[in-house]
């Protein structure tokens, strides 16, 4: 490339590079600890300490075979704030019949794969999961399979999104 082109360019290289750190990497005075006010914990809570459990269903229900990334043992999933979440299931499903929140809300985008055996959810355009953040997503049993079968109940799933230097 040329001397000049390169010079002229690598201001705005490094304006581009300071700002995706400063979306990234939040410094520790802005990230605000979330309080729990009462003993008894919420649905959120609830489900955060309860770690999702993958069990084969039979060929008469549908139900959840994989979950990518899957659960560690304390039943979180630690991920980057830009990363891909992939629900397989052991049937085609009705993408209509598709019920779908997160706690906290953030724009995701949802598709199912050409055979809609495998949905797929992510953050939305420039949208991302924000670092050091519990995230609660729930697909609600009234996904149908395309022969009939429903979910026998919620699939609740938790995750963390932190930076790449861990939390």
């Amino acid at each position: 490339m040329n001397k000049k082109v390169l010079i002229i360019l690598l201001p705005f290289v490094v304006v581009i590079i300071g700002l995706a750190a400063l979306l990234l990497f939040p410094k520790k005075s802005q990230i605000t600890p979330t309080v729990i006010s009462s003993l008894t914990p919420t649905p959120t809570q609830t489900a955060i300490l309860k770690p999702l459990v993958v069990k084969p269903p039979t060929d008469q229900e549908l139900g959840l075979v994989s979950v990518v990334p899957s659960p560690d043992p304390t039943g979180q999933n630690k991920i980057s704030p830009i990363e891909r979440i992939t629900f397989t299931f052991n049937k085609s499903v009705d993408p209509t019949t598709l019920e779908f929140n997160s706690q906290p809300e953030v724009e995701l985008e949802k598709y199912f794969s050409e055979n809609n055996t495998k949905l797929l959810i992510q953050p939305q355009g420039l949208a991302f999961w924000k670092p050091n953040t519990d995230y609660v997503l729930t697909i609600r049993k009234q996904l149908r399979s395309k022969d009939g079968f429903s979910l026998k109940e919620d699939i609740m799933y938790n995750l963390k999104a932190i930076t790449q230097g861990g939390e």
